[in-house]
């Protein structure tokens, strides 16, 4: 029989993150972030921050009829980037080919766009695994900055 005292418990008082702008925006806060919850015109809230000089926001999906009627299931990091010329659909594929949680596409104005998703719903994330993946996605983001702006040279895309 295993010894039960040598397993890993999760805190009885830790407080598992929702997809709630409110909560996500003092974590983000807490961890020494910039965070400004602010609502689009359907009042839909997301919320402005940024990392490593750049920005990024993070946009709540799977809103049950509405994050005014009901919770959402799963978050979105998203950042574009403005390079003043098309970015070549090659190197998003390249990125994509090689890089494992977050995903890249160009916009409508032929930017590079990178997103990352969490889902949180099924009772949500503990704090340190939603720190976490915080983390991925800011050296994601700039990793992805490195590879739009240098080439590729200084990108770490194995993750």
């Amino acid at each position: 029989m295993e010894n039960a005292a040598a397993l890993p418990v999760a805190a009885s008082t830790d407080v598992l993150i929702r997809a709630d702008a409110g909560q996500i925006a003092k974590l983000l806060s807490d961890e020494g972030y910039r965070a400004k919850v602010e609502a689009d015109k359907d009042g839909t809230p997301f919320i402005k921050s940024g990392s490593g000089g750049r920005n990024f926001t993070v946009y709540f999906m799977g809103c049950d009829g509405g994050v005014k009627l009901g919770p959402c299931s799963s978050i979105e990091f998203y950042t574009g980037f403005t390079i003043g010329k098309p970015f070549p659909i090659e190197r998003t594929n390249e990125w994509n080919a090689k890089s494992r949680y977050a995903r890249t596409y160009v916009d409508k104005e032929n930017d590079p766009v990178i997103e990352m998703d969490i889902y949180l719903d099924a009772g949500g994330m503990p704090r340190a695994q939603f720190v976490e993946n915080l983390q991925i996605w800011t050296e994601a983001m700039a990793d992805f900055d490195s590879f739009v702006f240098d080439d590729g040279a200084g990108a770490k895309t194995k993750k």
